[in-house]
């Protein structure tokens, strides 16, 4: 079996933490790089991390690393942890378009985490940043892109962040309705099921066509890991 290297972003966060361990303990993976503001409490053996601020990273900082590989992007904020709007923007449009950008001769695959509802033409400011980051990939010329559309995700955060709480909770109670076919999409997306599916899709192609831009709804993130 011919290894492959990953490359990854948001190694810290809720779900990029737990997708670093996937990479980590894969045999087609021979080596993980971390691109991290902060730095990881993880140490192996094929694992390389790279701590800086990831809008200052350059063509002079990745020129080592190989071709052929599969970049994850597990980059988000929100409004309030950014502090305005123009810092979201910064956080969820611009840095993982330059990132993109910047890699796109090296990677056979970009994985993104965008959100339910993300479209460019929405009211709410959050997930109109969303589309329009999807729109403007989708005419980048990189080989391959998935794009995952989670509900709200569920898991153990650094840090809290309150309306996201009082969501969940809520969700709990609509539980019942998550049921119904036309409610499914709501239904809060475990960052663990996440995590597992993107590794699987960079890795065995799970849920891909052969069109060059993929995108996996919250639906769908159970449905495919369901044997």
């Amino acid at each position: 079996m011919t290894q492959k290297a990953a490359v990854i972003f948001g190694a810290t966060g809720l779900t990029g933490s737990q997708l670093l361990g996937e990479l980590l303990d894969s045999e087609h993976y021979a080596n993980v790089y971390a691109f991290t503001r902060r730095s990881l409490e993880v140490e192996h053996e094929k694992l390389t991390v790279t701590e800086l601020p990831l809008e200052k990273i350059s063509a002079e900082d990745i020129q080592h690393l190989p071709g052929s590989l599969d970049v994850f992007l597990c980059l988000g904020t929100t409004i309030s942890k950014a502090g305005s709007k123009d810092a979201f923007r910064k956080v969820d449009y611009f840095l993982p378009m330059k990132l993109v950008n910047l890699f796109k001769n090296k990677s056979d695959h970009f994985l993104l985490i965008s959100s339910l509802g993300a479209d460019p033409a929405s009211s709410s400011f959050y997930l109109s940043v969303k589309g329009q980051l999807e729109e403007d990939l989708r005419v980048l010329d990189i080989n391959q892109l998935t794009i995952f559309r989670p509900s709200l995700l569920k898991g153990d955060r650094h840090e809290r962040r309150f309306l996201e709480g009082v969501s969940i909770k809520l969700s709990g109670l609509m539980t019942p309705l998550f049921n119904l076919k036309f409610m499914q999409k709501y239904r809060p997306t475990e960052s663990r099921d996440l995590a597992r599916l993107m590794y699987k899709v960079a890795v065995e192609g799970v849920g891909l066509s052969s069109a060059r831009t993929n995108v996996i709804s919250s639906d769908m993130i159970t449905r495919l890991l369901t044997p």
